[in-house]
């Protein structure tokens, strides 16, 4: 489901390079998004504008971005001791 988002994505030249590098991660992240917001099959995502699309995009980014910051902090709590 959330790989044809990630083609939606990349059609819409919204991935950056370190995204293309971690389709995986990209793609449960966006799963994550769609689970919340009640979308549930390539149909839905396909009708989707562009403007949704975005706001999926940016917001699949932060939780990428938050699940980071905590893998490093825990990698820091871990060094530290």
């Amino acid at each position: 489901m959330s790989e044809f988002a990630y083609f939606r994505f990349a059609n819409l030249d919204l991935l950056d390079a370190e995204e293309k590098q971690h389709k995986d991660d990209v793609i449960k992240a966006t799963e994550e998004v769609l689970d919340a917001n009640g979308i549930t099959c390539d149909n839905k995502i396909s009708q989707l504008s562009t403007e949704k699309v975005k706001e999926i995009h940016q917001l699949q980014r932060k939780i990428r971005i938050s699940k980071g910051k905590r893998k490093v902090h825990q990698k820091e709590k871990i060094l530290a001791q």
